[in-house]
């Protein structure tokens, strides 16, 4: 696909607000980052871009002065659904959801609730803090921020063990609400839906498999060769197929757009289980969502183009 932009002025909102995107500032490259990942994308495909921190005293004033916001920013505010009502408040557009879709994605209770409304089977919840007290579990559970990005604020249980530490390890990085799971073994399969030509199409869904426990924040972030990625469509194509469905579903159910990313556990006996989505997927040129684009014939340019052509519509 070769693509050209109108002469746009898109903004590129980043900044270290969260928990998450400090992570992403201190272990990237400012050079490889995917703030500039996307400057030189959109650059190269015609329109003239502005890197605006999200700390820059003078914020409003220069939003108002674009004619297209990308927001690159994760976790609590980027996408949590404040950003994006700033910017509808400002009546400037921008890529990606709005903030229906960025608050519920951000929460990880109400995110398995929508799902499991629409059919999608989910990771069962066994407390959600602070309404309920943690509990001891026989077998290992998995204690989540219900906020945290990039497997940021979550704690590995073993058997009866009191979550008391855990909990608190979680609640000490600035987090106040928490569930916790049974931990379910198997790999992580994402599925990423974007908007092609006013209709939104699930890419091929990936499986990451990892040396680690889990696909954990130090993973995501420095994977190299603890992770591998496998097509779950050659894997497994009654799963990818499904997945992709219930993918599309969700999407239209919160009225989604540009890209959105859903994340499962793969396991033997219970089959894909729904952990959470995305609406601020990572746009690293390595990240998992162009890995996917890339088994469908996208290239990193061609992602991007569709990100701001949604925004456009």
């Amino acid at each position: 696909m070769r693509h050209q932009l109108p002469p746009l002025n898109i903004a590129i909102i980043h900044g270290t607000v969260s928990q998450e995107d400090m992570l992403y500032h201190e272990s990237a490259d400012p050079a490889t980052s995917s703030t500039h990942a996307i400057a030189k994308s959109l650059e190269k495909l015609g329109a003239k871009t502005t890197l605006l921190n999200i700390a820059n005293p003078d914020f409003a004033n220069i939003i108002t002065q674009h004619d297209l916001i990308f927001p690159n920013m994760h976790g609590r505010f980027g996408e949590d659904g404040t950003l994006q009502g700033y910017l509808e408040y400002l009546n400037v557009p921008y890529v990606n959801s709005g903030v229906l879709a960025s608050a519920v994605g951000m929460d990880k209770r109400v995110s398995k609730r929508i799902a499991e409304s629409v059919g999608i089977p989910t990771i069962p919840t066994l407390r959600e803090f602070p309404a309920q007290n943690l509990t001891v579990t026989d077998k290992q559970s998995i204690i989540k921020a219900i906020d945290g990005g990039s497997s940021v604020g979550i704690s590995i249980l073993p058997p009866r063990q009191e979550p008391t530490e855990a909990l608190k390890s979680i609640l000490e990085q600035g987090f106040s609400n928490v569930i916790q799971e049974p931990f379910i073994e198997g790999p992580t399969a994402t599925v990423p839906v974007i908007t092609i030509e006013n209709k939104p199409t699930a890419l091929t869904p990936i499986i990451v498999k990892t040396e680690n426990k889990y696909y954990d924040a130090d993973t995501k972030l420095h994977g190299g060769n603890k992770t591998t990625i496998h097509n779950l469509a050659v894997n497994n194509p009654s799963c990818a197929s499904k997945i992709q469905e219930q993918a599309i579903n969700l999407y239209r159910t919160l009225n989604c757009s540009g890209a959105i990313r859903l994340d499962y556990i793969i396991n033997d006996k219970h089959g894909a289980l729904f952990m959470e989505f995305n609406t601020s997927p990572g746009l690293q040129p390595e990240s998992n969502i162009i890995k996917s684009a890339q088994i469908d014939g996208y290239n990193y340019d061609d992602i991007i183009y569709l990100l701001v052509q949604s925004a456009l519509q």
